[in-house]
This record gives structure tokens, C-alpha cells and sequence, in this order.
């Protein structure tokens, strides 16, 4: 089957002696995939980044919201990994610490004054200046404002007796859920008609 796969994901029962000689017959038998390199092996290594428990993965539906375990697995496992996301790099991190800073002072501001309004305010300025640096992300809120219920977005904690013209529809949001870019990466927590 070389001939249509560049990738052998061998079976974890193999003991090493087995992987072992499979890596051999490709390197003597020169066993190629369609680019014409030797077949790469890779093979499910229990508790290397995987969230797997008793064979079930969780990673993808963790980070994802698509559930291996029903054959919607989107293999993020497969990415390359360092302290941040390879995709995002260090800058993530440089450009939150002004919001830190700003904490920091409304901090001290609260331990010195006790005009209640100007903390109210500068607590604004922060969280609006965060949510705009979300947004730099492409991190958005999702909007559950008169929304219809949706199990892509969605997470039903309970249902409520809201009335016929309410049925399905969200009537409370617990937590917030959010986006980066069109990919869900916290579903909103709602209560919803019924």
C-alpha cells in the first residue's frame, strides 16, 4: 500500500524489536510513498502529548470541538508544539505585558483612593484595551444575543420552560464562548428554551 500513503501508523501492541525491523525492510527494500521518499513511521506513544484515556482521545475535542472518538479527529496532536503555538510564536506574550502594567496601577490606584468612578473607569479602560488586543488575534466573543441554539458554538448546561415562542433558543449565557477566526476555542455556556 506504499504506493498511496507517505505515513505507516504502526499498531501500539508492536514491541520494539517489531518497529524496529518494520524501519529496516523500508530503508533495504527502498518502500517509498507517492513523493518517492521512504515511508515515514509513526506510532501512538501513550502520554507523549496525547490526552487519550483507555485508548479515547480528547485532545482534538479539547482544542478543537471535533471528537476523534467519532471519527472527526482534526490530528492537532500532529502539529509541531513549543511553549507557545509554533504558528503564533513569542510576540503573543510581549504584547500582553502592557495590560499587565495597566493592572499593576489600577492596583496601587485602589489601595490610594476611594473615588469608586475613576477605579470603575480605569477597570473599563483595561478590559476595553484587552478585548481589542483580542481582537489583533482574531479572538472574538460569540454572540448569543436572541441566537438560536447551535451545538457548534453552543454548550446547553440546562433547559428552561420559556414558552413555545422561546424553544430553542438561548435565553441565558453563563460564560462567554469564543472564536479565533471561525474556529470555536470556547463554546458559550447557555441555558436554552424548551
Amino acid at each position: 500500500y506504499s504506493s498511496f500513503a507517505e505515513v505507516a501508523v504502526l499498531s501500539r501492541e508492536l514491541s520494539l524489536e517489531q518497529v524496529s525491523a518494520i524501519s529496516h525492510a523500508i530503508e533495504t527494500e527502498h518502500i517509498t510513498g507517492p513523493s518517492g521518499k521512504p515511508v515515514r513511521l509513526e506510532m501512538f506513544v501513550h502520554g507523549a502529548l496525547c490526552m487519550a484515556v483507555s485508548g479515547k482521545c480528547y485532545l482534538s475535542l479539547g482544542t478543537m470541538g471535533a471528537s476523534a472518538n467519532r471519527g472527526e479527529c482534526l490530528q492537532v496532536c500532529r502539529r509541531g508544539y513549543e511553549v507557545t503555538d509554533v504558528e503564533t510564536g513569542e510576540k503573543l506574550l510581549v504584547d500582553i505585558l502592557p495590560l499587565v502594567d495597566d493592572f499593576e496601577r489600577a492596583r496601587d490606584a485602589m489601595a490610594k483612593t476611594e473615588d469608586i468612578n475613576s477605579l470603575r473607569e480605569g477597570i473599563d479602560l483595561i478590559y476595553n484595551k484587552f478585548i481589542a488586543w483580542l481582537g489583533k488575534q482574531d479572538v472574538h466573543a460569540i454572540d448569543t444575543t436572541d441566537a438560536d441554539f447551535n451545538t457548534d458554538e453552543h454548550e446547553a448546561i440546562t433547559t428552561f420552560d420559556a414558552g413555545e415562542d422561546k424553544k430553542g433558543k438561548i435565553i441565558d449565557c453563563t460564560q462567554k464562548g469564543y472564536k479565533h477566526g471561525e474556529r470555536v476555542i470556547r463554546f458559550a455556556k447557555v441555558v436554552v428554551g424548551e
